[in-house]
């Protein structure tokens, strides 16, 4: 007779024990502990992060006198080397390194870190994230941001440069220019003081209030375009496109979907 073992049954069996695959070993990075890091902000001009994985949230905060990182480090076990995590200056600049010497894990719970990091408001900030949320907040420098994977906000800065991986992300606030890059998600873009210069991949797009021209290069899914005060320049591969009270307008090749126009008070060409 054959018998069968209920599925219900496995996660009992597996409860508390090292799975063997392929004969490597699998650990979850279950360990948890929790860290804080201080710098004086002192003629400090810039500030570099690099983040592998985990959760990232910068708030900037006028008047700050120091940088603030407070953590939370998953690791295998607790003698596990899992991480470099440090905090330094170099110069007029502070770096903050939170990065894994390994990403091996079961499943999702590999070994990563969470990070609440508050600066002052006026430094220069350089991101470069791997995977996870990332929120930035309430800086007024200039800001230069790759994120790999997850979803993502941007409140602030005096200019941007974003490169987006995957996931959705909202910017808004950026008191000059603004260039994005984005691969596939939403995209939301609001009150850009600059020109602005997007180029994205998938995901529906939309935009409103921005100072100066819009130039927009659009992959896939719809686009909307609100209260731009300059020419709003569009090459679209594919989705809808509806365009509002503009300056300005041309099309320099449309895929398929539909075009609306309403209250363009300059040039349309529609090539």
């Amino acid at each position: 007779m054959i018998r069968w073992t209920p599925m219900l049954a496995l996660p009992l069996l597996l409860s508390g024990c090292v799975i063997h695959l392929d004969g490597s070993s699998c650990q979850s990075a279950d360990y948890q502990t929790e860290e804080v890091l201080l710098l004086s902000a002192s003629d400090l001009r810039r500030f570099e992060v690099k983040a592998d994985a985990g959760q990232l949230l910068i708030f900037g905060e006028p008047g700050r006198s120091e940088i603030s990182v407070e953590a939370t480090l998953y690791s295998t076990g607790p003698e596990a080397e899992d991480h470099d995590f440090r905090l330094e200056r170099r110069g007029d600049t502070a770096v903050l390194t939170a990065t894994q010497h390994s990403t091996m894990g079961c499943w999702r719970d590999s070994p990563r870190i969470d990070l609440v990091v508050k600066a002052p408001a006026g430094l220069d900030l350089t991101v470069d994230d791997g995977s996870g949320d990332l929120e930035i907040l309430g800086m007024t420098g200039a800001l230069s941001v790759e994120d790999g994977s997850g979803n993502l906000v941007i409140d602030g800065g005096s200019r941007l440069v974003l490169d987006d991986g995957s996931g959705d992300a909202r910017v808004r606030n950026v008191t000059g220019s603004a260039t994005i890059e984005d691969g596939s998600g939403n995209l939301w873009v609001s009150r850009i003081g600059g020109d602005l210069e997007v180029d994205d991949g998938s995901g529906d797009l939309a935009i409103v209030e921005v100072a100066g021209a819009a130039r927009i290069e659009d992959g896939s899914g719809n686009l909307s375009v609100e209260k731009v005060d300059g020419v709003v320049t569009v090459d679209d591969g594919s989705g809808d496109i509806r365009v509002r009270h503009v300056g300005g307008f041309t099309l320099v090749e449309g895929g398929s979907g539909q075009l609306s126009l309403k209250e363009v008070t300059g040039p349309v060409s529609l090539n």
